[in-house]
């Protein structure tokens, strides 16, 4: 093997690693706020359960579509070029395919609906507690 090859192995390597890093805090349900369109950190215990119901769909989601990327250009790099060229449909199947269950699946947007709301009802119990008290 080349040392070019190696390089560009290890510097592959060394970015998917920080990308498997996001993937595994989105599925322990942390860095909502890093989800274009969702940024969202919820108020209240129940509120926190729907969160990371749609944060660990999402974070597996991500953790496929990067180990598919990483697939597809270690083969690259390593010279399968038919077997890289595969793993590019595959991924961008995989792209369509998540943005289109997390933007029409009913239970997903009941979630994140059932999310909101009982944020918005914790925050104005604790007004409502912040004014009483005062």
């Amino acid at each position: 093997m080349e040392l070019n090859v190696l390089l560009a192995i290890v510097l592959s390597a060394t970015l998917f690693v920080f990308m498997y890093i996001i993937g595994v805090l989105f599925s322990f349900g942390k860095c909502g706020i890093l989800i274009a369109g969702y940024h969202f950190e919820p108020k209240g215990d129940k509120a926190k359960v729907y969160h990371k119901y749609v944060m660990r769909r999402i974070g597996l989601w991500f953790l496929m579509l990067i180990a598919t990327v990483h697939i597809g250009t270690v083969c690259g790099l390593l010279g399968y070029n038919i077997v890289s060229y595969i793993f590019i449909g595959v991924t961008f199947a995989e792209a369509i395919f998540g943005l289109l269950c997390f933007n029409f699946n009913k239970k997903i947007k009941k979630a994140i609906q059932m999310e909101r709301e009982l944020s918005k009802e914790f925050e104005s119990e604790e007004k409502e507690k912040m004014q009483n008290n005062n």
